[in-house]
């Protein structure tokens, strides 16, 4: 009888072990992330991020993205998804919903590498349910490959740090350069880590700072294009006029978001993960990751909400890089804890995130107005939009449902590039069709409706959809009083 050690043996199992709840763990993710993902229309910046990724080839894409304020990566992602996979909401939402699954499995890496498995599998298990990063990653915006490429960065950042390998090294540059390229504020991350290098490289500081700078080195390119950026941003309304101010409902808001509406008790759990102090000091590794997360979350919160001062960039989908780190902290507080409180715990955090919806953005719902015009419009009448940012996504649902060749015009670009000529412009276009659809958000066209007036043109109909308080208004307008429909036809006079 051959006898084997039981030590391999009990790794081997304690392995599989870990492997088969990771794979139960990102099903859940793929529930949570999958469940609904379609249902609500698509918002102003999914419409913005169609219009930026509709060039002709990457070189179209990349000139568009210098004259807005984003980098390009995503956009050229995004670009080449909807040539394989659609342009369906589910389609384009897909590519998100992937990288919010691939940073489960992330994350699990990152807290194995900084704690041990055992906060990986919660952190993983936290984020696979945290409201916030589903509603992130059922979005068709940069900001879920922002949080997977920031966990990478500093997963082979710590990687090189504790094995100084050429493949641990080549992925800290790949994840941080294209991180740079996704979202800018990655670089807030790269601070803390050339913060930590500094004071614990020891050694191998150089090493490690020449690393560092051949990162921002691969950003130089592209930094022209970001001062142009930032400086346009603050010429064109269009860029800024989104943002939150430093106010206390503001503060509430990134609250909920990050800690959900039971923050007492998540906060708590991530304090304990920060201080918790017999485990933090065992080994000088685990000390020097608490701090570099804590110093990850509060520095970027901090800096934020500095520059919101200056300006108000503030948008509540920029915070969600900051659930890494909280929810690691998180996951160390509950595995500092005793195992039936642990699992106590745990079950109340993932069943009050799976029973909630704190954070879940309440998208215009311009699907079902487009339908509302689709009903009742004839053949060549345009669609006309006045409706801020928000007909990048009304134009989408015109096109889908009522076909490319739908006429549309934008009222607001008609504005913004026609400028003084503005109204011949548009009573010039308007000439030849005897009805059209103006889509507005909130308020009557009392300003058009003199000058429609004497164009002969009256309104025939204005049904609406309540959205948060605000009607969604899809105004017909005909020039003959005799086509209008009759009273019976009109469900909503």
């Amino acid at each position: 009888m051959v006898h084997l050690p039981m030590a391999p043996i009990i790794r081997l199992n304690k392995k599989r072990g870990q492997i088969a709840l990771m794979a139960l763990i990102l099903l859940l993710a793929s529930a949570t992330h999958l469940h609904a993902v379609g249902a609500r229309s698509l918002w102003e910046d999914e419409g913005w991020t169609l219009l930026l990724s509709d060039g002709a080839g990457a070189a179209a894409i990349v000139q568009e993205m210098a004259y807005d304020q984003h980098p390009p990566l995503y956009f050229l992602i995004i670009g080449a998804w909807r040539d394989l996979g659609g342009e369906s909401e589910l389609a384009l939402r897909f590519l998100s919903v992937a990288f919010s699954l691939l940073s489960v499995a992330a994350l699990y890496q990152l807290g194995r590498q900084l704690f041990g498995p055992g906060v990986g599998v919660l952190a993983a298990s936290l984020l696979a349910v945290w409201d916030f990063s589903i509603d992130a990653g059922q979005d068709a915006r940069q900001y879920s490959l922002l949080v997977l490429l920031g966990i990478l960065a500093c997963l082979f950042y710590f990687r090189y740090w504790a094995a100084p390998t050429r493949w641990n090294g080549l992925g800290w540059f790949i994840a941080s350069v294209a991180g740079l390229y996704t979202q800018y504020m990655l670089g807030v991350v790269l601070v803390f880590q050339l913060l930590h290098l500094l004071s614990f490289g020891g050694s191998r500081r150089l090493d490690l700072l020449i690393r560092w700078a051949l990162i921002c080195m691969a950003f130089l390119p592209w930094s022209g294009v970001f001062l142009r950026q930032n400086q346009v941003r603050w010429e064109d309304p269009i860029y800024y006029q989104s943002g939150l101010p430093n106010s206390a409902a503001t503060f509430r808001l990134m609250r909920d978001a990050l800690l959900s509406q039971q923050y007492a008790l998540f906060a708590g759990l991530v304090l304990l993960g920060a201080v918790y102090w017999p485990p933090l000091w065992r080994t000088f590794r685990q000390g020097q990751g608490v701090l570099f997360l804590a110093g990850w979350a509060l520095g970027y919160v901090a800096l934020i909400i500095v520059l919101n001062e200056q300006r108000e960039i503030l948008r509540l989908r920029i915070f969600v890089l900051v659930l890494p780190p909280l929810l690691l902290l998180m996951a160390r507080g509950l595995a500092s804890l005793a195992p039936f409180p642990r699992l106590f715990l745990l079950g109340v955090l993932l069943v009050t995130q799976l029973g909630t919806v704190d954070t879940r953005q309440d998208n215009p719902p311009w699907r079902a107005v487009v339908q509302q015009v689709a009903q009742w419009h004839q053949p060549g009448d345009p669609v006309l939009m006045d409706i801020w940012v928000g007909d990048f996504s009304a134009r989408y649902y015109v096109v889908k449902q009522m076909g490319p060749i739908t006429p549309w015009l934008s009222i607001r670009e008609l504005r913004s590039e026609a400028r003084a000529m503005f109204l011949p412009e548009l009573l010039g276009y308007l000439a030849d069709h005897p009805g059209f659809w103006l889509l507005r958000w909130n308020d009557d066209p009392t300003d058009y409706e003199p000058l429609l007036a004497q164009q002969g043109y009256q309104r025939s109909a204005s049904p609406y959809i309540n959205h948060a308080g605000n009607r969604l208004y899809a105004h017909r307008y005909d020039r003959r009083p005799e086509t209008r429909w009759p009273s019976s036809a009109h469900p909503w006079n």
